[in-house]
């Protein structure tokens, strides 16, 4: 008689292998770089073993969500100059900034959910995910529209400079929340079983996307401010937007319980 235990601990192993698994893929399809891959292998080793498979599958894709932006018309944003670097591979810095908040909320999503409930928990890791995925898609769409403001003065500026934004990027920004959260919907939800099943619910698809979308005009701001002053990377301005929304959404997900 198989104890269960080891069952799950077994079953936890062979998430582990799979995570494994997409890391090589990831790095094999270009979409990542090799130390850009063991770290999200950690991340995402990470977030199987204190929820489960289904919210690592989130997370993935968001990668792909990312990867296909950055490809798209590649060739015209690597002539203006505003294409990702390494042709569009993410690296461990990038992964980070993406998904060490995520990956920390994964983490703290079984005591979340005994405090608040698992539809709190969800909230927020869709939230921080959601504004990662608005981001990415407002930079990418954004880069190619013909007029770009500044946020924080209205001024027109040249694509691709940190703080512009345009409707293009705004549109595509409401677009990357909105994927992310029905996604977060039908894997935290339909596919996800157990104590951390997220229900379906006004508050549970609303809250990240307004999350995303508010996440991404923070992003925008510190783009302008201290990113723009050189006091902030890039991906720090990634990482503190992103905490930014979760936050949000953790809070709006504890109100609207």
């Amino acid at each position: 008689m198989v104890d269960a235990g080891s069952f799950l601990t077994t079953a936890k192993l062979l998430q582990v292998l799979a995570v494994a698994a997409v890391g090589v893929y990831t790095y094999r399809k270009e979409m990542l770089n090799a130390a850009g891959a063991f770290t999200a292998f950690t991340m995402g080793a990470l977030i199987v073993l204190f929820t489960n498979l289904s919210w690592l599958l989130l997370l993935f894709a968001l990668l792909a969500l990312g990867s296909a932006a950055t490809r798209f018309r590649f060739a015209e944003k690597e002539a203006k100059k505003v294409s990702e670097k390494q042709g569009g591979r993410r690296s461990t810095r990038n992964v980070i900034a993406n998904g060490a908040t995520p990956a920390i909320l994964a983490v703290a999503a079984p005591f979340v959910a005994q405090l608040w409930g698992p539809d709190v928990a969800g909230i927020a890791y869709v939230s921080a995910i959601a504004v990662a995925a608005a981001d990415t898609l407002a930079s990418e769409f954004g880069s190619l529209a013909k007029r770009v403001y500044m946020i924080t003065t209205l001024k027109q500026v040249p694509a691709g400079v940190d703080g512009g934004v345009s409707f293009p990027g705004q549109m595509a920004a409401l677009a990357g929340g909105t994927i992310i959260a029905l996604l977060g919907w039908l894997f935290l939800g339909v596919l996800s079983m157990g104590e951390l099943h997220v229900g379906f619910t006004p508050a549970t698809l609303l809250i990240p996307i307004l999350c995303g979308f508010v996440g991404c005009q923070i992003d925008s701001i510190l783009g302008a401010t201290v990113e723009g002053n050189g006091l902030f990377t890039k991906e720090e301005t990634n990482l503190v937007s992103i905490s930014a929304g979760a936050l949000l959404g953790l809070v709006l997900g504890i109100l609207s319980t």
